[in-house]
């Protein structure tokens, strides 16, 4: 599935050497609804906010991902421990508000290489 990523400019140096990789231990849980793990958006303003693009940087990163999401979990609501999957599920979809013109997805991708 094609979804979207966004990053900061600083980190497309480390992104195109190591790929994306999964946020480290001390990252803020608010800043991760379903665990942690790689959030991926089907709607590219949802992946723009996490440019982090501002007045002094107004540049950011987004990239458009091909993702293999694998087993899916849906998720209505903020489950900061939904990195602990059924078996059988990869990858948690989170069920938001706002829609694209196929439906929502923010995915969450656990044990994958991107």
């Amino acid at each position: 599935m094609l979804l979207w990523y966004g990053a900061k400019t600083a980190h497309i140096a480390s992104i195109l050497q190591k790929g994306i990789s999964m946020p480290d231990s001390e990252y803020p849980k608010e800043l991760l609804p379903f665990g942690k793990g790689i959030y991926f958006y089907d709607i590219v303003s949802k992946a723009a906010n996490y440019c982090m693009a501002d007045k002094i940087s107004p540049i950011g990163i987004l990239l458009l991902c091909e993702v293999a999401l694998g087993g899916v979990e849906e998720k209505v609501k903020v489950d900061y421990d939904a990195e602990n999957l059924a078996d059988g599920k990869h990858s948690v979809k989170g069920i938001g508000k706002v829609a694209s013109s196929c439906e929502e997805y923010e995915a969450s991708a656990y044990d994958s290489e991107v």
